[in-house]
């Protein structure tokens, strides 16, 4: 049995370092290629959380043009969750055919959502608006199947949460700010300096 085992041995090619440095460059480029892989699916995340959460400051207020009941809110929230809900499975069977068609159709499906939102007639569009949000946002499962993919299985579990949870948190900072550079009015106080 020995005897077998030096022969296969003998059979396959020694290590030179030749062959050392060849395979320490290709290491080198997978996990170059890892990093650019998740750096491009953190991005695409925090830009499909922000359009979820730059509204959240305003909602109540731009539903209350439209003399929404108060539990359109608490609908407006949940369509982004049920739009994800339902397009999750789709985004990640698309996602398995071609890696980057469906993340840039998502965006686009993303901003045209966010530009409906902004000029809808009546809360009924602004409602369907939150949903294509949320459909959007699906795609965001199936990006993370896929950084499991390119993950080696003692670092997925840090590498899933930093990317969910910091991808929330960055989404947030950045959606928050827009919001208050951009849907509040800012006006002094009565009896301030502005009069």
């Amino acid at each position: 049995m020995e005897e077998s085992h030096q022969l296969m041995g003998a059979g396959s090619h020694p290590s030179t370092p030749a062959n050392r440095k060849h395979e320490d460059s290709f290491g080198r480029h997978r996990e170059d290629a890892s990093r650019r892989i998740k750096l491009g699916i953190l991005t695409s995340i925090i830009a499909l959380l922000t359009s979820q959460t730059c509204v959240l400051p305003s909602l109540s207020s731009y539903l209350s043009t439209f003399h929404a009941s108060t539990p359109t809110l608490g609908y407006c929230l949940a369509a982004v969750g049920l739009g994800e809900m339902f397009s999750m499975n789709i985004w990640a069977s698309m996602l398995n055919v071609s890696p980057r068609d469906p993340v840039i159709f998502a965006l686009v499906l993303n901003a045209a959502a966010m530009l409906l939102y902004g000029i809808a007639p009546n809360v009924y569009v602004v409602l369907g608006s939150r949903f294509l949000v949320g459909c959007a946002s699906g795609v965001q499962w199936g990006l993370l199947e896929a950084t499991c993919g390119i993950t080696e299985p003692k670092q997925r579990g840090p590498v899933l949460v930093s990317l969910r949870f910091g991808a929330y948190t960055v989404a947030f900072i950045i959606g928050m700010g827009i919001a208050a550079v951009s849907s509040f009015e800012h006006s002094s106080p009565r009896g301030g300096l502005g009069d």
